[in-house]
């Protein structure tokens, strides 16, 4: 009750204004951190506070962080961390009353302190954990023929639960075969298999959460007998054991084992010849060709030899010990025996046709057996040492000298079980099965020895090297030194005569499309099937019927390996190391082969191949491998030195500069900007900004005056934009562009290479695809779209590319909305580091390209 003292016979008005306050103290109500603001714990109270009353950040503390400022919103008190709160933090807030207290905003009644209370955690998003946590520089050492020991570095503090180590065979299905303790950096896989090709990645594992993967290592396990010191092994492909002079004749065949027992011949009339495929030819000439060597070698001695007779003389010596044991030509047909008295008569192995003969001297159970026959029993009598390797003549060289030809030998000095004599057999015969009589034919433009071809050398016949008379008759082309055998497109292709030439087939060619034209043929049976051009772009298809099988992975004049098996419904075509596409190829037979056009010459193709090889069987996976293997080593010449990535920009948007630019500066990374020349200032970068970016190693070059279409453009339009783009650049001291990028993906109507020649030096379209090797056609670089970041699967890319060696270049429009988030790009220029990969300009790319 208020009371009121009045002034008597005075008149008053009285207003009596009532006025609100709670009078209550601010509740504390929840403490939480958000997912999308991981560096700020809230403190929601019941109502709204004071902004004037902001206590001082030490009256707080929040589990394991530093408050590094405070701020009023509302009903809350929003704590900014020095460290953001990850996913499985545990976190604890309390509050104690300082000099400015939490206060209501009505009525300034100061809040009571808090007790150590949870803070509720809703951060999801592992990201920025992982971001520097992760394993790297994994490599791989081949310890023996059933163990490889990854090891890695470690990045950032080694807060994870333990390692991930995942392994696969095939370089796409991985499994998690074992883990490493925190803080390890190798751990040995004892559970390989012998010589099998394993492919490795690593991961940290916290709780149900991964790290980024290491890159990819791999190598392959080493044979059993490499490891257990009863072998000498002599290899004509290993050329590191071969010591030759300029005419290929082979002074030394040394053991690649190293144990010194290498094979000699200090004559040089006596000297055999290397040749390819990869053996050493020795001709039959009495006193003619050998190679030798004593050393100590007795019964059990086990040897597995590939090779092949040429020529049949009775009585000649294909190898023997320098003091006893025989094994060698007999009788009036090709036939072998050994043993003391020529024993084990063996007529398995046709003339001029290669096998592997397993010839093992161990007394009175000694054996020869040719590929997988029957095994033929000799006695090799009771004198245990055989003191040594003669080969190509008898004991001490100089008579009973046989024409062979000899891939390669594995020597035992045990007797094995009969699971290890089956692997060493499996070992030679998967590697040598392009020897094999699997094979069609074998055409390798490398072996002058089976083309004829004139003064300027116009090819008229291509034989098959491993004589079976399926030769490339009808026809010609031209034999190029570095191509190959090159076809114009208008009338050269060579062909086989009509043979039997069945499904199933499988074909493996080096091949490499010099221009593209609709259906025309590269590779074609000559009563069906074929390997064809097709569509709008630089693809492939096969089966003359159907065209099945599209696949864009051989890109235009770039050389590239093409596997391509007829197997009825489960036939599959594969371009260099790519995902096969598989499908139905009709069930048409080939009838012989035709290259450079199709049979009713009636369509060309503008080609070149290198290499030809066509099986009439569906090879193994291991077969196909070691097939693969041999073609991709004829192309190491055209590949990077390393992985290669070009970080493009199409557009002058803003963003580019405000978001893209400030990141590939403080990473000190080159990239490439692909300006637009009419667009500057506003929403787009200013001419300043682009001469900045030019002066801190982003490469400028154009993306057309006008950005308009080229397809709608005639060649003249086409060159006044490109003339107009280098007259802005040159006039803020910016050089004149080299390479462009097509507006829209749109190719100009007439040839590029003409139309662009003393224009531009390549032009970069937006086939999605990477680059294998360094002739790829310069006028349609491919490009992959990575506006969506990481999802766009580029990790997975850049994998393949630190792997095996290729390029890619990558383009985005912007940042943010306009293209990719800056996170997203950190995190794919982190990785790409992470995997060693070289990040440069278009302009370095292209200096790498015309390498070749």
């Amino acid at each position: 009750m208020t009371r009121i003292i009045c002034t008597p016979s005075a008149s008053y008005d009285l207003r009596v204004t009532a006025r609100v306050s709670n009078g209550t103290v601010p509740i504390f109500v929840s403490a939480a951190v958000a997912n999308a603001t991981p560096t700020k714990v809230v403190l929601t109270y019941d109502q709204t506070l004071d902004t004037g009353s902001v206590p001082a950040t030490t009256d707080f503390t929040v589990t394991d962080h530093t408050v590094s400022s405070v701020a009023i919103v509302g009903a809350t008190v929003e704590l900014t961390l020095s460290v953001q709160i990850y996913p499985f933090d545990v976190i604890y807030v309390t509050y104690t009353k300082g000099a400015n207290p939490i206060k209501g905003d009505v009525g300034g009644l100061e809040a009571d302190n808090l007790a150590s209370t949870l803070v509720t955690n809703n951060v999801t998003d592992w990201t920025a954990y992982w971001a520097t946590r992760y394993p790297s520089n994994l490599s791989l050492v081949i310890n023996s023929d059933t163990q490889i020991t990854p090891s890695w570095i470690n990045n950032g503090d080694q807060d994870y639960d333990d390692i991930s180590i995942e392994r696969s065979t095939d370089g796409v299905n991985y499994s998690e075969i074992t883990t490493a303790v925190v803080g390890a950096t190798s751990k040995a896989d004892l559970t390989c298999l012998e010589f099998t090709k394993y492919y490795y990645r690593i991961r940290y594992r916290k709780g149900t959460h991964y790290s980024n993967y290491s890159n990819i290592a791999y190598d392959t396990t080493k044979h059993f007998f490499e490891t257990d010191g009863n072998s000498v092994w002599y290899d004509a492909g290993d050329l590191t054991t071969i010591t030759k002079d300029g005419s290929n004749l082979v002074s030394k065949w040394a053991d690649k084992l190293g144990s010194g027992n290498d094979l000699i011949q200090a004559n040089a009339a006596r000297q055999p010849i290397w040749t390819t495929p990869h053996s050493i030819v020795f001709n039959g000439v009495s006193g003619g060709h050998n190679l030798r060597k004593v050393f100590t070698l007795n019964q059990p001695a086990n040897f597995y030899i590939v090779f092949k007779y040429i020529t049949f003389t009775h009585q000649d010596v294909i190898l023997s010990g320098t003091s006893a044991g025989l094994f060698r030509q007999y009788s009036a047909a090709p036939q072998l025996r050994a043993g003391v008295t020529l024993e084990g008569s063996n007529t398995d192995l046709a003339l001029n046709t290669f096998g592997i003969a397993r010839v093992f001297f161990n007394g009175a159970t000694s054996k020869i057996q040719i590929d997988n026959n029957a095994a033929v029993n000799f006695d090799a009598g009771a004198t245990t040492a055989l003191g040594g390797i003669s080969l190509g003549a008898r004991a001490d060289g100089t008579a009973n000298n046989s024409n062979i030809q000899i891939c390669e030998i594995i020597v035992r000095r045990i007797t094995d079980t009969a699971p290890h004599d089956t692997s060493i057999y499996n070992y030679l015969s998967n590697k040598y099965s392009l020897l094999s009589g699997d094979t069609f034919a074998w055409f390798d433009s490398e072996d002058l020895s089976t083309i004829t071809k004139d003064g300027s050398n116009v090819v008229s016949r291509w034989n098959d090297k491993l004589g079976s008379g399926h030769d490339l008759v009808n026809g010609s082309c031209v034999w190029d030194a570095t191509d190959g055998m090159t076809f114009n497109g208008v009338d050269e292709y060579l062909s086989t005569n009509a043979a039997t030439l069945n499904q199933p087939i499988t074909i493996y060619a080096i091949i490499r499309q010099k221009t593209f034209t609709d259906l025309d043929p590269l590779i074609s049976g000559l009563s069906g099937t074929a390997l064809v051009q097709y569509g709008g772009q630089p693809s492939i298809r096969a089966n003359a019927g159907t065209y099945s099988g599209y696949n864009t992975g051989l890109l235009l004049n770039s050389w590239g390996i093409v596997r391509l098996i007829y197997d009825g419904a489960s036939s599959k075509l594969i371009t260099n190391d790519g995902i096969p596409v598989t499908g139905d190829f009709g069930s048409d037979n080939a009838g012989g082969i035709i290259i450079g056009a199709n049979a009713a010459l009636n369509k060309f193709s503008n080609c070149y191949i290198k290499e030809l090889i066509v099986r009439k069987v569906i090879d193994t996976e291991v077969q196909e491998n070691e097939m693969f293997a041999y073609l991709r080593a004829k192309l190491e010449t055209y590949r990077f030195d390393n992985g290669k990535l070009v970080i493009s920009f199409d557009g002058n948007l803003k963003s580019i500069y405000t978001g893209a630019f400030p990141i590939l500066v403080s990473k000190n990374v080159k990239a490439t900007h692909f300006t637009v020349g009419n667009s500057f200032g506003g929403s787009f970068i200013s001419l300043a900004e682009l001469k900045d970016m030019y002066d801190n190693n982003i490469d400028i070059q154009c993306h057309t005056y006008t950005h308009t279409k080229l397809n709608e453009l005639s060649d003249l339009e086409i060159h006044n934009e490109l003339d107009a783009v280098d007259a802005v650049l040159v006039g803020v001291g910016i050089p004149a562009a080299n390479h462009t990028a097509y507006p829209f993906g749109t190719v100009p109507i007439n040839n590029e290479a003409i139309l662009f020649s003393g224009y531009r030096q390549s032009t970069r379209g937006v086939l999605e695809n990477v680059i294998e090797y360094k002739t790829v056609y310069r006028f349609q670089l491919p490009a992959i779209n990575i506006d969506d970041g990481v999802a766009s699967g580029i990790k997975a890319i850049l994998d393949e590319v630190a792997l095996r060696k290729k390029a890619v270049i990558v383009y985005t429009h912007g940042i943010g909305i306009e293209g990719i988030e800056t996170e997203d790009l950190e995190e794919i220029i982190n990785y790409a580091i992470g995997l060693g990969i070289d990040i440069i300009t278009m302009s370095e790319l292209y200096a790498l390209l015309i390498d070749t």
